[in-house]
């Protein structure tokens, strides 16, 4: 399952590492960085932050299979 993990530059750097962590444990994750941006993407940096989310969920459903359509 293909994963975004966003990150702020001006984050706390133990949050910082931790998204690093996660990307690095999770096969297909992508990693993001948001210049100058704390950790509340959403507020500080919002424009960019949704314009990430929005390019990722395009890119992720143009490589979707048959198989990963189905509804269990």
């Amino acid at each position: 399952m293909p994963i975004l993990v966003i990150l702020g530059s001006r984050d706390l750097p133990g949050s910082v590492l931790q998204g690093k962590r996660i990307h690095l444990q999770i096969p297909r994750s992508e990693p993001n960085l948001i210049e100058g941006a704390d950790h509340i993407l959403g507020l500080s940096r919002a424009v960019e932050f949704n314009t990430k989310v929005m390019d990722f969920l395009n890119k992720v459903g143009r490589l979707k299979t048959a198989s990963d359509r189905r509804i269990a």
